[in-house]
């Protein structure tokens, strides 16, 4: 019902077609139904590029949603297309060192790696490092994860010596974490030492 009064809603201007379209798209997305939710993405977008620049952070949002509909399809290459749109889109008004910027060059990493271009999902990774170290130079956690999805990328390129130090840093970083020899941290050690092992 909820659905039916939503689509017969007579919209009179842009704006409230462009929230009319939105309830639509969470809707659908709620119930696991993309191919849906990613059409009326799409149909905002339409409407939005009339009335807005490509540096406005409503384009930007729904350039990060549709690619994240995108991403639920299996369907990649389109998905980069529009996170990388998103990331132009925002680095036209965030600051080089915002978080939000970060994690759409994680986006596009995974994008990268998934589909086998594994250089480019390396310089992507190595962005996001770059913007942590200034940001966040004490949240060794998500240096962590970062680190090992380069390392993962340096694996696939075979820069083992690349992949080495970036495992031995992953081990500074655990080291500054956790207490290795406080037995309820030793587990969290495996990890980074079976890396470097196989290195």
């Amino acid at each position: 019902k909820a659905i039916d009064v939503c689509t017969q809603i007579q919209c009179t201007n842009t704006e409230d077609m462009i929230r009319k379209y939105n309830s639509l798209g969470t809707f659908y997305s709620n119930i696991g139904n993309a191919n849906k939710a990613l059409h009326y993405q799409l149909e905002i977008l339409t409407h939005l590029k009339k009335t807005h620049q490509n540096n406005h952070s409503e384009i930007t949002d729904v350039f990060y949603k549709v690619a994240s509909r995108y991403s639920v399809l299996h369907d990649l290459d389109k998905a980069l297309t529009y996170y990388q749109k998103a990331l132009n889109s925002m680095q036209l008004y965030l600051p080089t060192n915002h978080p939000q910027i970060a994690k759409t060059y994680e986006k596009i990493g995974d994008c990268f790696f998934l589909t086998g271009n594994f250089k480019n999902a390396a310089d992507s990774y190595q962005s996001i490092i770059n913007i942590y170290l200034k940001l966040i130079p004490d949240n060794y956690l998500k240096l962590i994860k970062v680190y090992r999805k380069l390392s993962a990328s340096y694996d696939k390129l075979n820069f083992y010596k690349e992949e080495l130090n970036i495992d031995l840093l992953v081990l500074q970083l655990y080291k500054k974490k956790y207490d290795e020899n406080y037995i309820i941290d030793r587990h969290k050690f495996l990890r980074p030492y079976t890396d470097i092992a196989e290195t």
